[in-house]
């Protein structure tokens, strides 16, 4: 794969007291990307989506040493698949409880990555490679389509 990037665009959660704002930057830098997911704490930021034209989006969610990548090919098609990143460790049958899209929830803690590999799959979102190879992903169509609340986008 080259290092062309495709143009994607990120968007993300703000939760400022009560209120969960979104936020969205067109034609971000991997920088941009790099900082976005470094900020995410579980607290105030909780999740970055990358969205390429074809439809397809990475959704990287928690902070703190903990995140979630969700990957689909389609948002926008209802026979889409879900796809979660793969850390290798932890027990099939164990739960982490994290904040994403705002809201609290238990996933497989093998699904639980560093924030190394959550950078790495977005650095290989960007550069047109959807679902790396590299890297372990599983089918997980549990996951919900949108995971984070609505309101008015702010300027970044």
């Amino acid at each position: 794969m080259s290092d062309q990037r495709i143009l994607v665009t990120m968007a993300g959660d703000e939760l400022v007291e009560d209120r969960c704002l979104d936020w969205e930057l067109g034609d971000p830098s991997a920088d941009d990307v790099r900082g976005a997911i470094l900020r995410l704490d579980q607290t105030r930021f909780t999740c970055v989506t990358l969205s390429a034209p074809s439809g397809a989006q990475l959704t990287v969610g928690g902070g703190a040493g903990r995140y979630i990548c969700f990957y689909t090919e389609d948002v926008k098609s209802d026979a889409t698949s879900y796809w979660s990143l793969v850390a290798g460790s932890g027990a099939r049958s164990e739960t982490v409880g994290l904040k994403i899209g705002g809201q609290l929830g238990d996933y497989p803690a093998a699904h639980v990555v560093s924030c190394d590999a959550a950078i790495s799959a977005a650095h290989a979102f960007m550069l047109g490679e959807g679902r790396t190879p590299a890297m372990e992903w599983v089918v997980d169509n549990a996951q919900p389509k949108a995971t984070w609340c609505h309101e008015e986008p702010v300027s970044s």
